[in-house]
């Protein structure tokens, strides 16, 4: 059993993807052994109303509950978020993505924090994205704002009790924002394995080693990676077989109660 915390379904503006239908992903995921997914919505980064892609998101999984929970999309900015929110609630969402880096908005503006707020109170993590794409790999129009892991920081540091999980991070940013949090804040953080490098350097042994095996979970970034790459990674890494259960299935019911309790 695998759950995968990072999938994304939509349209991409910059290329073309290889599997947009959800139940075409459905079918490459599972074949890899993945059997629950939580799913982000890629068209809610860039429409002005971010429900606009929740509501597609919503329709597209609608036939594939069993398989896919929603991941909302919230812009804390945007008049009528808190009326988003809700509908995240209504529709079983088990996590709340945000993307401050492409939304122009900040991490720390106080408007945010009713939103933090709420997702502590009703257990629902965060959801940060170092990067969608590798800088190296990016459309000349895809310009987000820079990374800023101090932020990432001081946000646990400022509210007890939310968690975040920060997606698609390589390990350098894992370090720079888990190493400089006290060991007791340390425990909000949490990070997929999707840009971490594989066995020949094995980011993933060096980050459990320093990090702490309960603050990762498995993430493929899917439908911008391929799952495959992923779940080898991890099988091959060198860590031990208990560790590997843990990222791919235990530690994700840890941060997301609701992922549990609506499949129960």
């Amino acid at each position: 059993m695998i759950i995968d915390s990072n999938v994304l379904i939509g349209n991409w503006p910059f290329r073309r993807l290889p599997y947009k239908d959800p139940g075409e992903l459905r079918k490459v995921l599972s074949d890899e052994g993945i059997t629950r997914v939580i799913a982000g919505s890629l068209d809610a980064i860039f429409f002005r109303d971010v429900q606009d892609g929740n509501e597609m998101l919503y329709k597209a999984v609608a036939r594939h509950r069993d398989f896919f929970t929603p991941a909302a999309t919230i812009n804390p900015t945007y008049a009528l978020w808190e009326k988003d929110y809700k509908q995240a609630i209504e529709e079983g969402a088990a996590a709340i993505r945000v993307y401050p880096e492409y939304q122009n908005w900040d991490i720390l503006d106080h408007s945010s924090f009713e939103l933090y707020e709420a997702c502590r109170k009703d257990k629902l993590p965060i959801i940060l994205t170092a990067e969608i794409e590798d800088i190296r790999q990016r459309h000349f129009m895809d310009n987000p704002r820079d990374w800023l892991g101090g932020e990432v920081r001081q946000l646990i540091e400022q509210i007890d009790g939310l968690k975040v999980l920060v997606v698609n991070a390589r390990a350098d940013r894992m370090r720079e924002i888990a190493l400089t949090l006290p060991s007791q804040k340390r425990k909000q953080v949490f990070f997929d394995i999707s840009a971490v490098w594989g066995p020949f350097v094995d980011d993933i042994a060096l980050c459990v080693n320093q990090i702490g095996v309960t603050q990762f979970v498995f993430g493929s970034h899917a439908a911008l990676k391929t799952p495959e790459t992923a779940v080898m990674k991890l099988k091959i890494s060198q860590i031990t077989e208990q560790d590997k259960k843990q990222i791919f299935t235990e530690n994700i019911k840890q941060i997301m109660p609701r992922l549990v309790s609506c499949h129960a």
